[in-house]
């Protein structure tokens, strides 16, 4: 097969062609998985179930945190590489809120941010400083091919000793309307850069005396109604993309669960009542908050049924959880157990369908092929062929071509992230190189091929047929 030239279809362009489908996956398991989004448990290029969860199962979106993060080459890459497995474009999110929740820093190639706090009410009290420092940490978060950002905070400073929010200087004001400002002027900063956003934490978190992370956390005696004002005052002006809740348990909103998982605080407070029309995401699901509380199968119920669209977790393997010795995939067992549990008419089809249509339309209006080709700022020109012939048996041929000389390597993977052989761990001249990948003795199915050279790794899939 001939190599093809400068228009080779690379991680980073093919990320950069990409558009969102049109034509909507049809299975109920396909529908579950993009209401899922999850982190990983290695860094770098995932080495587990996460790219089977992606090409397989259509996993919708992927959480970054600060240890996936080495430098701007390294997160761009990785962002183009997990598209590239991806049939419906992913949702890959991260919180960069700036100041001390932020993933992108001066510790892995970016620059130190200032806290929501400072340029709020603490020192500057300067909306357009805010909407400045939005503005660039947008444009890292589109050069890094992430298109969400799980910020503002929009909490009200109430108690100016709540370990969650005030502690950590992520509150904008102690007045409401300030923070409504502020947060419109961040999220109008993203949206000029093509970033979805999400508010955070409804029904507010500002007066809490405990941390929603490490246990219950009752706002019911120090929660005040002007909580509430920030989304007003938004939803007025524009819907904000998504609506992150918070596990704040309030018993007058809910008697009995917190308000991630309420129908009454996600469908008859938040929609119903305030009109808000978007992507609710919950806050992340493993916190003490939830587990302490409810087991995995029942949060997983309560979140679908509470009118939650996106389902947060902080990873994508799971045992006891899951009720397994051995880790297993996440995101097969969250799709297997709500499809059962819409069989079994515990979970009403249509709530999949509603949350369904929702995320695809954010994703067909949001994830435009313009936004997805931003990414591609960083040169990437080491180009990587298709495997041939593909599919093969039991002998196929890679193909790549680098620019400069340097070290390569090139090894293949089985779907579980094992790799099953190193073709290539040496130094090459530039130019045009092949190896041949004899699968004599592995089992039909689809593997991966992943080459790292000049400081750039691209992946393609090839498939075994016996």
């Amino acid at each position: 097969m001939k190599l093809l030239t400068a228009g080779l279809l690379t991680a980073c362009v093919l990320f950069a062609s990409l558009s969102p489908r049109t034509v909507h996956a049809q299975s109920l398991e396909e529908k579950i998985a993009q209401m899922l989004m999850v982190s990983f448990t290695s860094f770098g290029a995932p080495k587990d179930t996460l790219m089977v969860d992606i090409a397989q199962r259509n996993l919708g979106g992927v959480l970054y945190f600060q240890n996936h993060i080495s430098s701007p080459a390294q997160i761009q890459a990785l962002s183009a590489e997990l598209q590239d497995f991806a049939g419906t474009p992913l949702f890959l999110a991260v919180d960069q809120e700036g100041g001390r929740v932020a993933r992108l820093n001066a510790n892995n190639g970016y620059t130190a941010t200032a806290s929501a706090a400072f340029t709020g009410d603490g020192v500057l009290r300067d909306v357009n400083r805010t909407r400045s420092q939005a503005f660039t940490m947008a444009g890292w978060l589109r050069d890094a091919g992430i298109n969400v950002n799980l910020a503002p905070v929009v909490d009200v400073n109430i108690d100016s000793n709540s370990p969650a929010i005030a502690r950590l200087e992520r509150a904008y004001s102690r007045n409401e309307l300030t923070v409504a400002d502020h947060a419109i002027a961040f999220m109008e900063a993203h949206n000029e850069r093509d970033i979805i956003t999400s508010t955070k934490h409804f029904p507010g978190h500002g007066s809490a005396v405990a941390d929603s992370h490490f246990g219950f956390t009752d706002i019911t005696n120090t929660w005040q109604e002007r909580e509430l004002t920030p989304y007003e005052v938004i939803f007025e002006q524009f819907m904000p993309d998504m609506v992150m809740t918070g596990h704040l348990f309030h018993r007058d909103i809910d008697p009995d669960y917190p308000a991630s998982i309420s129908h009454k605080a996600v469908t008859e407070l938040l929609r119903d009542e305030m009109g808000y029309t978007g992507v609710v995401i919950s806050d992340e699901l493993f916190m003490q908050a939830i587990t302490d509380n409810y087991s995995f199968d029942e949060a997983l119920v309560l979140a679908v049924n509470s009118g939650t669209d996106i389902l947060l977790f902080n990873r994508n393997l799971c045992t006891s959880h899951c009720g397994s010795e051995e880790p297993i995939s996440l995101v097969r067992y969250a799709i297997q157990h709500i499809a059962a549990k819409v069989d079994e008419g515990v979970i009403p089809a249509w709530r999949i369908d509603e949350s369904y249509a929702r995320i695809m339309e954010l994703k067909n209006r949001r994830l435009t092929p313009t936004s997805l080709a931003d990414a591609g700022s960083l040169p990437v020109a080491v180009e990587l062929a298709q495997n041939f012939p593909n599919p093969f048996n039991p002998t196929t041929t890679i193909r790549w071509e680098m620019p400069d000389a340097g070290a390569v390597q090139l090894a293949v993977y089985n779907m579980l992230g094992q790799e099953v052989a190193r073709l290539a761990d040496e130094q090459l001249s530039a130019g045009v190189h092949q190896r041949v990948f004899n699968a004599t003795g592995l089992s039909s199915g689809v593997y991966v091929y992943r080459l790292t050279a000049n400081g750039v790794t691209l992946s393609r899939t090839m498939t075994l047929v016996k």
